[in-house]
């Protein structure tokens, strides 16, 4: 999705060696993204539109594009950018679950288990953060042999524990009192009990 936050960390690695970008999004950007070619789907007032479109024609509308860049390798992120992909035919094709598709709905809907059986079965390789994650993947058909945990980084030169504190807290003015870092919902599957940890 243009809209992502963290994607164009990933767009920057590759653009500061060379490659060029392109990306294909149901959903028309929200910021500025130098050097990455942007391929939105119409966009529609309506999500279940949206959706319509991308499990109906989304694969055709990649396809074109795909057929006249020529890319070297395809990357979908989530299941239903993944379906888009897979439908395309183009290979290789890598696939990368984002965790609620797999972990949430593909737990709650037959038809997302559908979709991920689809996507994962098209799919050259599959790349997951967590061992949840890939297990979930496995188990709609992803295959073992060519599916690979990348654990995301952290920049430790900014987040360590010899950091200054004190600097931080002055600069955010947060005081002296104790602070509750609260990302995410407190749920099994961010992984909270970790960094509580």
């Amino acid at each position: 999705s243009a809209r992502s936050y963290y994607h164009p960390k990933w767009f920057e690695y590759f653009i500061k060696r060379g490659h060029q970008v392109h990306l294909i999004s149901p959903d028309a950007p929200r910021f500025e993204m130098p050097g990455v070619t942007i391929h939105c789907f119409p966009q529609f007032r309506f999500k279940v539109l949206r959706l319509v479109f991308t499990f109906l024609l989304g694969g055709i509308f990649s396809r074109r594009i795909i057929n006249r860049e020529k890319p070297d390798i395809l990357h979908a992120i989530e299941l239903d950018e993944g379906f888009a992909a897979a439908s395309s035919g183009f290979h290789p094709f890598v696939m990368t679950p984002n965790g609620s598709d797999l972990l949430v709905w593909a737990r709650k809907h037959f038809w997302v288990r559908i979709i991920g059986r689809y996507v994962f079965a098209k799919a050259d390789v599959v790349t997951s953060d967590s061992v949840p994650l890939k297990e979930a993947s496995i188990a709609l058909g992803a295959p073992k042999d060519k599916n690979y945990i990348i654990q995301w980084g952290v920049d430790l030169t900014q987040f360590n524990p010899q950091i200054d504190r004190g600097r931080i807290r002055e600069k955010y003015d947060l005081g002296d009192s104790p602070l509750i870092l609260h990302p995410r919902p407190l749920m099994h599957i961010y992984n909270i009990d970790t960094i509580i940890r």
